[in-house]
C-alpha cells in the first residue's frame, strides 16, 4: 500500500507519485515525497472500571498526523 511517494526519471509502472528533478538531495527527495516524518512512541493505555491503567506496551504514531502504525 503506497501512500506517498517521489520519483525522478520515467514514470513507475504503477504510476504512482510525484515526479521531482534527478539532483534532489535525500533530505529534500523525503519532503517531496512527504516521507519527512517520525515514528514516536507513546504509552498504551486502558481503562477499566473507570480506572485508567498503563499496559506496558507502547504505540508506534507517525509524527506528522498521529496516525497509528503499530504497537511494540
Amino acid at each position: 500500500m503506497v501512500e506517498t511517494m517521489a520519483y525522478a526519471g520515467e514514470v513507475p509502472w504503477h504510476g504512482l507519485g510525484k515526479r521531482v528533478l534527478p539532483d534532489l538531495t535525500p533530505d529534500q527527495m523525503l519532503v517531496e515525497a512527504g516521507l519527512d516524518w517520525e515514528v514516536e512512541t507513546h504509552p498504551l493505555t486502558y481503562r477499566y472500571k473507570g480506572d485508567n491503567f498503563k499496559s506496558g506496551d507502547s504505540a508506534l504514531i507517525r509524527s506528522s498526523d498521529g496516525s497509528y502504525l503499530s504497537h511494540e
